[in-house]
């Protein structure tokens, strides 16, 4: 670890309201790693990745009410300096076929201890969300 330039792994906290329901990190299936209940928007979860230059990582998580954009969303915090608030963020809501820009979710949800950045969503019940990992400039 280091400052936020090249790093050889990156930390990221994240949460969905309601669900995750996956995680991909270069082309990898690592829902397995990600340390939290996925089923509990209230906790925490974390995963530690080996940077990749260029590698996407994906989320993909579920509101149990509606669209994501009124009634959850996603927050992430990662320690290169990535957050919600990278405007590199695409999202996607038929399962990764076409991307675009997240709406902003208006859910009263936030990532405790403290909201650190805007809470991503879609205009659907579930959606992915991704970005390149690489560290903010």
């Amino acid at each position: 670890k280091g400052d936020k330039g090249d790093k050889e792994t990156v930390t990221c906290t994240f949460t969905v309201d309601n669900e995750v329901t996956g995680v991909v990190y270069a082309s990898v299936d690592i829902t397995a790693d990600v340390v939290g209940d996925k089923s509990d928007w209230r906790q925490l979860k974390t995963f530690v990745v080996t940077h990749v230059p260029g590698a996407y990582l994906v989320v993909k998580g579920c509101d149990s009410v509606g669209d994501m954009c009124p009634n959850g969303g996603f927050m992430i915090d990662c320690d290169n300096g990535i957050t919600g608030d990278d405007s590199r963020w695409e999202a996607s809501e038929d399962d990764g076929v076409t991307w675009d820009t997240p709406c902003e979710s208006t859910s009263p949800f936030n990532l405790n201890p403290e909201p650190t950045s805007r809470k991503l969503g879609v205009n659907a019940k579930c959606g992915w969300f991704r970005i390149q990992l690489d560290p903010v400039s």
